[in-house]
Formats: structure tokens, sequence, C-alpha cells
């Protein structure tokens, strides 16, 4: 919808060039003559395009954020967040452009906080120890990682877990058998969380993991691994949005997956044949989402036993094949003393259709078997009846 700038009257002579009126922020469009009386002359501005810069101190726009380089009088903008590898974005200044604003080359410059970093999963599980050792307890003590609202005293003997300057403060309630963290600033998880609480059996509470941050791409591969007090991980579940470059046994061993209370993220893409041993596919493939570390069973197929009973989902994207033997079944003639010349005594499901040799006795013709064959697919045991006139 057009926006009207200004309107005027005047008299002028016939042909004679009316000029416009400049207004700030517009290109100022050309004269129009006069051609008639009671002329209406309509000038169309063009608001001018001023550049928008940023200064984003090594960060980055994300794909898709929506940032502009140039804006107009008429607009309004707020820009959106950047990302920083190690920092909170804190501010834009100037904080946004308001309506009549007219300064080209605008520079947005970008506030930052450096995080506070927890350091590496194996690194974290070593200082864990330490602390439950400096208490002549063990990791298998521990039943919760709390947030503490208040920095600690000199004399709870804290230890950092940060990677930054920005300390993260760590410390044991021996009464309680939990450790206190106390951060700042929001706790950033480390790229790599492998194995952090691995192996701590008495683990029931970590709700306060809530509130820290994980970054996209970040391995949590072993993170509970072996706590089997573990039913409640709510608290991770919304870790990365889900976007993680590994979680292998992130959860194995807690009850959570036992009773299959785990995050919708943690499942592996496989597909699960069955063929038999000739390398024949006998059922369709079985294509779906997986629990790491889920058993998965065979099944029932007629004509074929199976070589295993289960298998293990123990890689993502990959093939599991549950190997099939064809079931050997008899074959026996009821001939009334007729001789059968090689005949055959086993078949398999997979074996071509098979028609038992003619047989022969003294003083008879031989008419036919009942049944006649064995079509190929057929299972069961078979008795072959030789008719005799």
């Amino acid at each position: 919808m057009s926006k009207l700038l200004g309107k005027f009257c005047s008299v002028a002579n016939y042909n004679e060039m009316i000029m416009p009126k400049s207004f700030p922020g517009y290109i100022t469009p050309p004269g129009q003559p006069l051609k008639e009386d009671g002329q209406k002359i309509v000038f169309k501005y063009i608001p001018i395009d001023y550049n928008i810069i940023y200064d984003l101190d090594g960060g980055n726009f994300e794909e898709d954020a929506g940032e502009r380089y140039t804006y107009t009088v008429e607009d309004s903008y707020i820009p959106p967040a950047p990302v920083k590898e190690g920092y909170t974005f804190v501010g834009w200044q100037p904080e946004d452009i308001k309506i009549g604003t007219m300064q080209d080359n605008l520079t947005f410059t970008a506030g930052w906080t450096i995080n506070a970093e927890l350091c590496t999963g194996e690194e974290l599980h070593e200082l864990f120890e330490l602390l439950a050792a400096s208490e002549n307890l063990s990791l298998q003590d521990i039943t919760a990682i709390r947030k503490s609202d208040y920095a600690p005293r000199e004399s709870f003997n804290a230890i950092d877990l940060s990677t930054t300057s920005n300390e993260i403060k760590a410390w044991l309630n021996k009464e309680a058998y939990s450790i206190m963290i106390y951060s700042k600033d929001t706790i950033h998880c480390n790229k790599d969380m492998s194995s952090a609480f691995k192996d701590m059996t008495n683990l029931i509470y970590i709700s306060d993991m809530v509130e820290w941050v994980c970054p996209k791409g970040a391995n949590i591969d072993n993170l509970f691994k072996n706590c089997s007090m573990l039913a409640d991980i709510t608290a991770v579940t919304r870790w990365a949005d889900g976007e993680f470059s590994s979680f292998a046994g992130a959860f194995d061993g807690t009850i959570a997956v036992e009773a299959g209370r785990v995050p919708l993220w943690y499942r592996w893409n496989a597909r699960i044949k069955y063929e038999s041993i000739s390398g024949k596919s006998i059922a369709d493939d079985m294509i779906g989402e997986f629990i790491p570390g889920q058993e998965v069973y065979s099944k029932n197929i007629v004509g074929y036993t199976s070589s295993a009973h289960s298998l293990t989902i123990d890689e993502p994207d990959k093939d599991y094949v549950f190997s099939y033997i064809p079931i050997e079944y008899n074959i026996t003639y009821e001939t009334d003393g007729a001789i059968v010349e090689n005949p055959k005594t086993k078949y398999t499901i997979e074996d071509e259709t098979y028609y038992p040799p003619e047989p022969y006795k003294d003083g008879s013709t031989f008419v036919k078997w009942e049944p006649e064959f064995i079509y190929k697919g057929s299972h069961g045991d078979v008795v072959f009846n030789a008719k005799f006139i």
C-alpha cells in the first residue's frame, strides 16, 4: 500500500513543469508538465536503500537466520542473534533500527560473554572420582548432581570444572552423597561429554542438568553408562535438540532403557534381514529405528530354523542379518514290495519340485504315486504311496 508523504495545491501555466518537493530518505522523482485545468499530479518516491554492516567479532549468522543488509527510512529492524563458539550473545549495539533512521553503513556490533564451559567428559569423570575420594567415597556412592545457588566456601575444598575464565565450581556434600555445582553463568557442555557420569551406579537425580546448554554435534557416548539406578533422564532429552555426533551407549545399563523411557532421538536406523544360508531372502526386511543396545529377536519362518535366537543393535545405519537353515523333511515310500531305484529320502522347502521314480514290481503295473510329487515350497514329512494294478 502506498504511503502519502504530502500534498499541495497551486496554479501554473499550461505546459509548465511542476517540480516535486524533496523528502529526506527518498529519491525525488522528475517534474511533470501541466496539461489541463484541475489536473491531479502524483509523484512516486522510492525509498533510499541504506547499507547495514555487522561487526560480529568472530561470530556468524546461522543458515537462514534472516539477517538484512539494507534498510529504508520506512523500516524498523532488529537483527537475529548470531552465534560464536565458546561465547553467548548478549545483544546488539545499537539495539535496533527505528522507522525514520537514515544512516548509511549503519553498523551493528555484537556483544559477547565467554561461556562457562565444562571440561571434557573423561576429565569430568576423573575430577568426580577425586571429589569422592577426598571424602573416602567412590563414584558408586554418588546419588545426585545438584545445582548450588551459592558459591562454595573455602572449607568446601571445591574444584574448578571449567575450561574458560568463567569458573564452574564443584564440591561434595557428603551427608547427601551429592556433587554440588555452582556457576554464576549458564553452564555449557563440552563438545566431548563422553563417559562423564559413567559407572555412578547409585546416581538417581540429574534434574538440574536441564539448565545446562549442550552444543549441537556433541559426543555423549557412554554418558550415563552403568548408572543402574537412573530412571529419570528427562533433563537431557532436549540437549542439542537431539543432534549429536554420537550417542553410543549413552544410557546403557540404566533403568530408563529397561523401561523404554529414553528420548525420541535415542534411536539408530537399522535394517533387519532374513536370509537362508543359500543367500536367498525368505522374508521382507524390517526397516526401523532401534534403541542402541536393543535386542531384536528372530521370527518363525515356515520351513526354516534360525541359527540365532536374537541379535543386538550395536551400530547405526547397519544391515543386521538373521541366517536361517532349511529344515530337512523325511520322504518315505509305501511300495508293497516294489523296488524304487535311488529314491530321494530328504528334501527342503528350497528344493526343486520332486517327482519320485517309477517303482518296479513283478506281475503288476504301476499306475501312480499318491501324492504324485512334492512341489517346490512344500514343507513337512511326505509319504509316497505306490498304486498298482
